[in-house]
C-alpha cells in the first residue's frame, strides 16, 4: 500500500497529474471541432479515426514526457537531473483551475451544439444555402431544409453556359440513421431527365437477392463524388453506377471496390479522338500550340476530360480560351467549348478551330461529308463506359450474389426488358482483367498531374 501511495505521490510531484487534466479536456475540444469541421470537407470517416487514435498516442507520449522530464528556467532537464533545491516554474492553483475549466467550457459548448443540431438522431428544423462556383464565377446554390420529424430536402442546381445539373430530392430517416423514405427527381448536366428509370433494375435485384422476403430497392441520387462517398461510409448505399473519373473520385479512398463493368448504348468501352482538317495543314499534334482546339463540355469524359488529359501526357500545356478567335501563346494549346459533337465537326470542318475532339462513337454518327474532311491526329486510351461497385463492408456472399444477378440479366427477358428501361444499358460482364487491373487502370489515368 506505502508503494502504492509513493508512486501517486511522485505523480503528482513531477505534476504528471496535470499534464494529463489538461491534455484530456484540449484533446476532447479538439475532437468536437473536428467532429463539427471534417463533415463540412466531406472528409471520410477513417479521418476522424485516425484523428482520435493519433490524439490516444499523443496522451501516452504526453505521460512520458511528464514523467521523465522537467522545465525548469534554463529549458528541459531529466527528472534525475534537477536538483532537490531548484526552482522550478507552475501555475498557480487559480491559473491552473481557469485554464482547465474554461477549455471544458468551450468543448462542452460545442457539444450541446452538436446535440440541439440533432434530436433521436436527426437534424432539427433548418435551413442552409450554399453557393456553387465555377472558375470563380457564382453558378448555382444548393439548399437544404431540414425539419424536426427527420424528413430532409436538398435542392441542387448550376447553370454552365445553359447546362448544370438541377436536381431535388428528399427522404426521411429512422433513429439509427437509416432512409426509410426517399424520392429524387431533376436533369443532369446535360438536362436529360433523372427519374425513376433505375428503380426497376434495384427493385430486380432486391427480389432475387432475397426471393422469400418481401424486399423492394431504394434509388438514391447523389449530386457529387464526396455525398456518393459518405452514403457509401453510412452504409445508406450498397451498391452504385458511374462514369470512370467519377468512380475514381469515389472508390481512391476506399469507401467502394469495383464489381462490374457496364455496357451502355451497346459499347462495353469508348474513346476520344482528335481530329483536323485535312486542308488545315496540321500533321501532327505538335502543330497545335498556338492553336485552337474545340472541346465538348466540361462534363464530358469523352468530349473534354479524356483528350485533355491524353494531350497533357503528352507534355502540352492546355488553356481555357474565351473564344475561337482568342490569342494563343506558342507554347500553349487552347481550348474553347462547343456544346456537341456536331458543332465540334463544324468548327473543324470550317475552319474556325485547327482541332477538336469527340468520343469514337460520335465520330461514327458525323455525316460522310464531314468524315471526308477530317484526318485523325491521336486516339486517347480507351476507358468503360460505366462501371458498377459495392461498398467496401458488404457482406462478400451478398456482393457475389448480387454480381451473379446482374451478369445474368440481359439472359432473361424480364431482364432485358429492365435493362433497356436503365438508360440504356446493354448488359454487365466482368471487368476486364480483373478488379485489380481496372483500380490500376483508372489510378494510372486519373491520378492527379501538372497541367492548367
Amino acid at each position: 500500500m506505502s508503494e502504492k501511495r509513493s508512486f501517486f505521490a511522485e505523480l503528482k510531484r513531477r505534476h504528471v497529474d496535470k499534464v494529463a487534466l489538461v491534455y484530456a479536456v484540449v484533446a476532447w475540444l479538439l475532437i468536437e471541432v473536428a467532429w463539427i469541421l471534417l463533415p463540412t470537407f466531406d472528409a471520410p470517416a477513417w479521418v476522424m479515426e485516425a484523428f482520435v487514435v493519433s490524439l490516444v498516442l499523443g496522451f501516452i507520449l504526453a505521460f512520458i514526457i511528464s514523467w521523465s522530464f522537467e522545465m525548469t528556467p534554463e529549458g528541459m532537464k531529466r527528472t534525475a537531473d534537477v536538483t532537490p533545491g531548484e526552482v522550478l516554474p507552475y501555475w498557480s492553483k487559480r491559473k491552473f483551475a481557469t485554464f482547465v475549466i474554461g477549455v471544458a467550457v468551450i468543448a462542452f459548448g460545442l457539444l450541446a451544439y452538436q446535440s440541439l443540431r440533432f434530436t433521436d438522431g436527426h437534424q432539427v428544423a433548418g435551413h442552409r444555402t450554399d453557393k456553387i462556383v465555377i472558375q470563380g464565377n457564382p453558378a448555382g446554390t444548393q439548399t437544404v431544409d431540414a425539419q424536426p420529424d427527420g424528413t430532409v430536402r436538398s435542392e441542387y442546381s448550376y447553370n454552365d453556359r445553359g447546362r448544370g445539373d438541377h436536381i431535388t430530392a428528399s427522404w426521411k430517416l429512422d433513429g439509427a440513421g437509416v432512409p426509410i423514405e426517399y424520392d429524387g427527381h431533376g436533369n443532369d448536366y446535360m438536362k436529360a431527365p433523372i427519374e425513376e428509370h433505375f428503380r426497376p433494375l434495384v427493385d430486380y435485384a432486391a427480389r432475387k437477392l432475397t426471393p422469400t422476403a418481401e424486399t423492394k430497392g431504394m434509388v438514391v441520387v447523389a449530386p457529387t463524388p464526396g455525398q456518393m462517398m459518405k452514403l457509401l461510409e453510412e452504409k445508406r448505399v450498397d451498391f452504385y453506377m458511374e462514369s470512370p473519373y467519377a468512380t475514381y473520385l469515389i472508390n481512391r479512398l476506399g469507401a467502394a471496390k469495383l464489381l462490374l463493368r457496364r455496357w451502355k448504348g451497346g459499347l462495353a468501352e469508348y474513346r476520344s479522338l482528335i481530329f483536323t482538317n485535312k486542308e488545315s495543314g496540321i500533321v501532327r499534334l505538335e502543330d497545335l500550340r498556338g492553336k485552337i482546339i474545340a472541346f465538348e463540355d466540361p462534363g464530358s469524359t469523352s468530349g473534354y476530360f479524356l483528350p485533355k488529359l491524353f494531350l497533357l501526357k503528352k507534355g502540352f500545356s492546355v488553356v481555357e480560351k474565351p473564344s475561337a478567335g482568342a490569342k494563343v501563346s506558342d507554347r500553349e494549346i487552347g481550348y474553347i467549348f462547343a456544346d456537341t459533337y456536331q458543332n465540334i465537326a463544324s468548327l473543324v470542318v470550317q475552319n474556325k478551330v485547327a482541332a477538336g475532339a469527340i468520343s469514337n462513337d460520335d465520330y461514327a454518327s458525323v455525316d460522310d461529308t464531314s468524315k471526308a474532311s477530317i484526318s485523325i491526329l491521336g486516339e486517347s486510351e480507351s476507358v468503360p463506359r460505366h462501371l458498377v461497385s459495392v461498398r467496401k463492408d458488404l457482406p462478400e456472399p451478398v456482393a457475389k450474389h448480387l454480381k451473379e444477378i446482374l451478369l445474368g440479366m440481359h439472359q432473361n427477358d424480364e431482364g432485358k426488358t429492365i435493362l433497356r428501361q436503365t438508360d440504356g444499358t446493354t448488359q454487365f460482364d466482368l471487368l476486364p482483367g480483373g478488379e485489380e487491373s481496372v483500380r490500376r487502370k483508372l489510378v494510372e489515368l486519373y491520378r492527379t498531374r501538372r497541367g492548367k
